[in-house]
């Protein structure tokens, strides 16, 4: 493993931001502040600096915080890079768009880490056409970051594919490594009864979705297959935590079905109280869908309800399909993407069995406690590091 070198960590980090992406880098930059010196440069609202555990953040302010900020955050953090560049060793990169750096300063070895498809979900999300200026802007951005870095990690094969094909990735220097959890704090042993407590809902039964409110993440399938569920189970009640552009047309249509009374909107939950929500659940949810080409990733929602030994059923698409799909039910349950018919389907009959519900949980559990834990990810992400920074050397002593 890879140790006490001086590496910028460079993308969204928490609290100022919420996703995936940011409880990533995180968890990364915790577990590797075991061993190296962090920097996290990241951007939000206001300018500050502070110290999180052994983790230094340096975030920078944006100059229009309310409108779209893929270029506002490439020229902050780079800039904020570029500042730290002589005590720095390696860059690390979560995003095209933060990899700035590496065009500025082309001493230092860059890696790159590949979470989406940035120019497929900045259409899915219908803030640019396909084969318009902005996208084929983008996309040339995509592609000078590829070939810039000095090596690439993409969180699932779908991600790893399309690096390769569609953005000319070397395949030698491409590297796939999924999401990783926190095991000790999503943990079975955590009790939930609080959370019970505060919405009232002592024994009934609960399902649980985490993530925004966004299109791709599939909200509505999970409301629309309550009205399926309730007929079985009238008490059952969804938790939704989290928030998003769809907050309110979901509000709307839980009326519509009228199914508010099943329904509970939670809004945004730090990463220290998340654990308590999976713990009072009895079922995960996680119905993403394809937009625009876009599936989900190695969802951090699925790992971290697996790692809390809830069974989790999840739409058959990207690093979900990757994860749980062949394990014949073992660890997870998939439906058919969108259909809310097949996902109520397979939730009920988890209802109608616990000890199958146990069981699942249990074998999530072992599952990701033998494959996706942070230390695991760190000790392959170090091998990257390593060979990044043997490549930039190799590249330098050849020019």
């Amino acid at each position: 493993m890879i140790k006490w070198k001086k590496i910028a960590m460079i993308g969204a980090y928490p609290p100022a931001h919420s996703g995936g992406v940011a409880t990533h880098i995180y968890e990364l930059s915790k577990e590797l502040s075991k061993y190296n010196m962090i920097k996290v440069i990241t951007t939000d609202r206001e300018e500050k600096c502070w110290n999180d555990s052994q983790v230094q953040i340096h975030q920078e302010q944006l100059w229009y915080p309310h409108r779209y900020t893929t270029l506002q955050n490439m020229f902050q953090t780079t800039k904020r890079a570029y500042l730290l560049r002589k005590n720095t060793d390696l860059c690390h990169a979560h995003g095209f768009f933060y990899s700035g750096i590496g065009f500025l300063d082309k001493q230092k070895p860059i890696v790159l880490t590949v979470h989406g498809y940035a120019s497929l979900e900045t259409v899915s999300r219908g803030r640019i056409k396909p084969n318009s200026i902005q996208f084929k802007f983008m996309r040339w951005i995509e592609k000078k970051a590829v070939e810039r870095a000095d090596a690439i990690i993409a969180v699932d094969k779908r991600i790893y594919d399309w690096i390769i094909n569609e953005l000319n990735g070397d395949t030698e220097k491409v590297f796939h490594i999924p999401n990783g959890v926190d095991i000790e704090k999503f943990h079975p042993d955590l009790n939930g009864s609080k959370i019970r407590g505060e919405y009232h809902l002592e024994s009934k039964p609960l399902i649980l979705f985490v993530k925004a409110l966004s299109p791709k993440n599939g909200p509505s399938v999970a409301v629309k297959a309550m009205k399926e569920i309730i007929k079985v189970y009238p008490e059952a009640t969804l938790l939704i935590v989290g928030d998003g552009s769809l907050k309110g047309k979901l509000l709307n249509f839980t009326k519509e079905l009228k199914i508010e009374k099943n329904i509970i909107f939670c809004g945004m939950k730090s990463n220290n109280e998340a654990p308590y929500y999976y713990a009072a659940s009895d079922i995960i949810v996680v119905p993403s869908v394809r937009i625009a080409g876009v599936e989900e990733a190695t969802s951090i929602t699925m790992l971290e309800g697996m790692a809390s030994g809830k069974p989790v059923v999840a739409s058959n698409i990207g690093g979900l399909k990757e994860i749980i799909g062949g394990s014949d039910d073992r660890i997870g349950v998939l439906f058919d993407e969108g259909d809310h018919k097949d996902m109520a389907e397979k939730v009920i009959h988890l209802l109608d069995n616990k000890s199958v519900r146990t069981e699942i949980g249990k074998n999530a559990r072992e599952y990701v406690g033998s494959k996706h834990t942070w230390e695991k990810v760190v000790e392959e992400i170090s091998k990257v590091y390593q060979y990044a920074l043997d490549t930039h050397k190799n590249r330098g002593s050849l020019n």
